[in-house]
């Protein structure tokens, strides 16, 4: 049986927006313009027609090496590209326009915050305030006893986890969260209510996981992409249930 039209379509817009959301970041990454200039190579700069730009279908063809200089192709590319078919699916699964649109805009800007937070180890406030004002309308199509619940779910969030960051500050002289995965999972709060604690669980598993795979020297890791990944996850489950 062949997918509805509607979903053929949410799923190639998830690639192109994708595509659009991971050459922002990188270029944001790099401290690049990020919304102007005409399509180039990431390592010698020359533009890119049409053909070498197409997500996912130009990397397969090009075997991830550009023809104009032979350099391999940034990898975050054709990772952002399937994130967002996954996010152009999981918003159409909803079954409501304005709610999938939501959940598909929050899709991206965490797509946006997670590919920057692993160039730069930052999570930028003005795409943390967004995904927060997304959040909000997300709750709000709830009820406002669900918009309620969001709102205490954020202050609690915050107020835990930035007092169990400061107290790691003081202890060890440094924090066991970011405060900017602070701001995220207080974000995020506002649209999951009472299933902050599961997506925070499931953040830090995926975390663990991180760790065990890349094994960094330090320690350390991009805790948002984790955060992203669990918070859209518990999200959209939460509603894709709730619509069945």
């Amino acid at each position: 049986m062949n997918p509805p039209l509607h979903v053929i379509a949410m799923a190639a817009a998830g690639l192109v927006i994708g595509s659009f959301v991971t050459t922002a970041a990188i270029r944001y990454s790099r401290g690049e313009a990020f919304v102007s200039g005409r399509s180039r190579c990431d390592s010698c700069g020359a533009p890119l027609g049409f053909a070498a730009t197409m997500p996912l279908v130009s990397y397969l063809g090009l075997r991830g090496v550009p023809r104009c200089c032979g350099s391999r192709i940034d990898p975050l590319h054709p990772l952002g590209e399937l994130t967002g078919l996954g996010i152009g699916l999981a918003a159409v699964s909803t079954g409501a326009i304005f709610q999938g649109a939501l959940v598909a805009a929050v899709g991206f800007a965490l797509l946006g915050l997670s590919l920057i937070d692993v160039r730069t180890g930052r999570l930028p406030d003005p795409l943390v305030a967004t995904t927060a004002a997304l959040a909000l309308p997300l709750a709000g199509l709830g009820g406002l006893a669900n918009l309620a619940a969001g709102l205490v779910a954020a202050l609690l969030t915050f107020l835990i986890l930035e007092g169990l960051r400061r107290g790691f500050l003081r202890l060890r002289g440094r924090g066991g969260l970011g405060g900017g995965d602070v701001k995220l999972l207080t974000a995020l709060a506002l649209w999951l209510g009472p299933l902050t604690p599961l997506a925070l669980a499931l953040a830090s598993l995926l975390g663990l996981l991180q760790v065990a795979v890349l094994r960094p020297k330090d320690g350390r890791i991009a805790f948002g992409p984790p955060i992203a990944l669990a918070g859209f996850a518990v999200g959209w489950a939460s509603l894709w249930m709730g619509s069945r």
